[in-house]
């Protein structure tokens, strides 16, 4: 049963009565071996009841010295567990226990600190019985503390490396109803948050808990407690769930201090580096949004000393790209000086890169209480690349492009031309922005740049060199022929002969060579710089085996992707999204290796089936990717969630779980649909604030007004009106209108095919869904890409397929002609979308 304890607040009167000494500077062994058991060595136990002998020397725990004394107000059923290692000082062991108590409001609660409640004269000699005896006491419990001091910053703290640390961990793990609580003293959460500024990285810190390599008292207790955790739940999964805690403990802290900072500092104009911190940690964690915020708070406090009237967005030149880029200010035209007008913009324009300059060489005062352990704050130029990439992440590409250019112009004019180190990483970074807007030929122009650079730098230079070379084989990767023609390369070994689609073919199959090239290159700089375990590694492992499976190398595409797993589960723990990512790619690795696999006889009834070993193995990965993604994806960061839902239900469909299917499918649709809402509301916010110029909505109007004409003139299956035109069209819009056109389009035609929802048993409702979900995919097609397009095609044969099933022959053969041209004026009169249409018409 739990062992009872002392109570914090009864500590102090305890030590004055019973005469302990001066415990300044003791650790907890040092309390054990100079204090507690000289105390507890020869102690009278009393006479047990109904027994006339007297009372003998025994060498007992100090709680039972305590009741052997008769002193009960210390003891009473404990209800809190304290985790600590014996090598942190003893008084702040107390420290801790006394912070945290206060904070949960259990002041009288009872603890269990095994010094006091154990008999520090005993040993255990067989450990697997006590093991099992220690787990049968742990449901007593309601809290685990585990009190990480003693904490060196830029180390690990102590308990991690502990055996019977950990050990305690995993019992109280196994018990749900027992909250287990990671804490330590304020100076040291202080310590390591400023570790953080000055760029700890927190990935080090969580890479380094392994079971394996901690120790005990001896060597066979070492040995004794690590064959038992690793018989029943196994290193890797253990150290996972430690790194789990560990993290979640890590971004409280640092959510702690920026909330702190943000109170003590709210009108200050000096930027928190705490909250830097705490943004990039969200970053990491998914919280993309919240992260979002912190920036641009981050950015205002920067340029909020910058004059309206120093800024100027009319004109050429620095002045203008920097004030129009940012649009943080009002047009201001300068004042014309009749005597020199060129020299007054010199003038103002010299003032202004001065102001900026000054910004992002400045060394502002951080929150430390010690200016010597202050750390150096990251300059302007830094936050605003930050601030780009998590709008990157976001989607939020056109916001990035635009603080990565203001960044880039800011870095040229304050660091005194391009070549710089600092120029190079963010052109690297537009190079990629541009990649993913689908801009090949900037991006080919930004990527080379900052290669040319690096390459030729010292080796650390030479290892940013190996990263853009990874961001290269990603533009092979997603725009083979586009990349190919942009880089100069040309496809050799083409039969002459070939028809254009062996052609095209044949060029993917050269570019996705042309990226392995590049990712062996990186990989090998990446691995020798930074190691085997870096998490650069992880990506461009993940980003081979990609070109590998596009290669039909599956197996080794395989290898690659568990290897990225691996790594990135050492370095980060398993609630990641770069977790995430690798398992859906593992996913799509076996749903390719069972649609290869060819159907054997089954025995029984004479069927060919499949062997679903890989089909199996999917669904778990994405399943697995799934439960990740709902936990860390918030916002438009849900579009993640929403593709692993299309791509799971796609699974669903080719085993024939066709409700799965279904089910999946809507679920996406929602989330997406979401996300479009937030997405539309924030293009017209922005349309109607002064983010936009009067040209730029000019422009999409009238190219929406366009389209519209057009579709009323050629069309009259599908008439979008201005608003949806409008929207169908415009840049930052459009991806996301053709991806729910994607699921749109998979479950209309999945209801076609199976003539009814499997997730809805009404009939009338399964048309209408199938109806609705296919005119809106045709829309959304036909507004983004236009009339001709092959995926209007597509969406066209589907509605010609549903006209069929609802009995409207007439819909029907206008739809599947119009398909019919769609797929002739792209592909030929003899292509098999052709003939397998006209078959239909026939």
């Amino acid at each position: 049963s739990s062992s009872p304890i002392i109570t914090k607040e009864s500590h102090s009167n305890l030590i004055k009565n019973e005469n302990l000494g001066n415990l300044h500077g003791m650790t907890t062994e040092q309390v054990v071996e100079y204090l507690i058991r000289p105390k507890t060595s020869l102690v009278a136990t009393a006479p047990q009841p109904k027994s006339k002998k007297s009372p003998t020397p025994d060498k007992t725990s100090y709680v039972n010295m305590l009741k052997s004394q008769g002193q009960n107000q210390y003891i009473g059923k404990s209800t809190v567990f304290i985790s600590h290692p014996w090598r942190c000082k003893f008084l702040n062991l107390l420290s801790a226990i006394e912070e945290w108590e206060k904070q949960q409001d259990l002041s009288e609660a009872f603890l269990w600190i095994d010094v006091f409640s154990v008999n520090q004269h005993e040993s255990i000699t067989e450990f697997k019985s006590w093991a099992a005896h220690f787990r049968t006491f742990v449901p007593g419990f309601k809290h685990c503390l585990v009190v990480l001091s003693p904490w060196d910053p830029w180390k690990e703290p102590m308990w991690l490396n502990r055996s019977w640390c950990l050990f305690e961990f995993f019992a109280f793990s196994l018990d749900d109803k027992c909250e287990i609580v990671f804490f330590a003293i304020k100076e040291e959460r202080m310590g390591v948050v400023n570790a953080m500024a000055r760029g700890r990285q927190y990935e080090d810190i969580l890479s380094n808990i392994n079971l394996e390599v901690t120790e005990a008292g001896s060597e066979r207790e070492q040995n004794a407690i690590k064959d038992y955790v690793n018989s029943k739940v196994g290193y890797s999964h253990f150290n996972q769930r430690v790194k789990m805690h560990m993290k979640r403990f890590l971004l409280n802290v640092v959510k702690e201090a920026s909330e702190s900072v943000q109170k003590q500092y709210e009108n200050s104009t000096v930027p928190s580096e705490i909250q830097y911190v705490y943004a990039k940690f969200l970053m990491d964690m998914g919280d993309f949004q919240e992260a979002e915020k912190l920036l641009e708070r981050r950015l205002k406090t920067f340029l909020g000393g910058v004059s309206e009237n120093e800024v100027v967005q009319k004109g050429r030149g620095f002045v203008s790209t920097v004030g129009s880029v940012l649009g943080l200010h009002q047009t201001r035209h300068l004042p014309k000086d009749p005597k020199d007008p060129r020299e007054v913009k010199r003038m103002r324009r010299r003032k202004w890169r001065k102001k900026l300059a000054l910004l992002e060489e400045s060394k502002f005062a951080t929150e430390s209480e010690s200016d010597e352990e202050a750390a150096e704050p990251l300059p302007l130029s830094q936050t605003m690349s930050d601030y780009a990439s998590v709008n990157e992440k976001l989607g939020k590409l056109w916001i990035a492009k635009r603080w990565y250019k203001a960044c880039l112009v800011l870095q040229i004019e304050s660091l005194g031309g391009e070549l710089n180190a600092q120029v190079a990483s963010t052109k690297h970074n537009l190079g990629e922005v541009m990649r993913r807007v689908g801009n090949v030929v900037e991006s080919v122009k930004y990527l080379k740049a900052a290669l040319e650079f690096f390459e030729r730098g010292s080796a650390e230079d030479r290892v940013l060199a190996a990263d853009v070379r990874v961001s290269i084989g990603n533009l092979f990767l997603e725009y083979p022929l586009e990349t190919l023609k942009e880089m100069g390369i040309r496809v050799t070994g083409v039969d002459p002969g070939a028809t254009k689609s062996e052609q095209v073919d044949a060029g993917k199959q050269a570019a996705w060579r042309e990226a392995l090239k590049e990712y062996d290159k990186a990989i090998k700089v990446q691995r020798q710089v930074r190691g085997q375990l870096h998490l650069s590694v992880a990506d461009t492992l993940s980003n081979m085996a990609t070109a590998h499976r596009n290669l039909g190398a599956t197996s080794r595409a395989l290898t690659d992707f568990e290897r990225a797993l691996k790594i990135t589960e050492d370095r980060v723990g398993t609630m990641d999204l770069r977790v995430s990512a690798t398992l859906k790619n593992m996913a799509i690795v076996y749903q390719t290796l069972f649609l290869k696999e060819k159907p054997s006889a089954d025995s029984e009834e004479g069927k060919q089936v499949k062997d679903r070993t890989f089909a199996i193995k999917a669904e778990e990965c994405y399943t697995e990717a799934i439960a990740i993604e709902k936990a860390l994806c918030k916002g438009d960061n849900q579009m993640e969630l929403a593709g692993s839902y299309s791509d799971l239900a796609a699974l669903y469909k080719v085993l024939g779980r066709e409700a799965e299917s279904a089910s999946c499918y809507k679920k996406a649709l929602t989330l997406k649909h979401k996300v479009l809402e937030r997405r539309v509301k924030l293009v017209e916010d922005e349309a109607q604030g002064s983010s936009w110029s009067l040209d730029e909505v000019h422009e999409a109007l009238s190219r929406a007004h366009t389209r519209t004409v057009q579709a009323l003139q050629v069309s009259t299956v599908v008439m979008p009106d201005l608003r949806e035109q409008r929207s169908f069209q415009h840049k930052r819009l459009r991806p996301l209108h053709l991806s729910l056109a994607d699921t749109e389009t998979c479950l209309g035609a999945l209801i076609v095919r199976l003539r009814g929802d499997p997730d809805d048993p009404d009939p009338d409702q399964a048309r209408k869904c199938a109806r609705d979900q296919l005119v809106n995919a045709l829309k959304r097609r036909v507004g983004a890409l236009g009339e001709d397009h092959v995926l209007v095609g597509d969406s066209l044969r589907n509605l010609g397929l549903l006209h069929r099933w609802l009995g409207d022959e007439r819909a029907m053969r206008e739809h599947l002609e119009r398909a019919r041209d769609v797929y002739r004026k792209h592909y030929g009169a003899l292509d098999d979308r052709v003939m397998t249409v006209q078959e239909l018409l026939d």
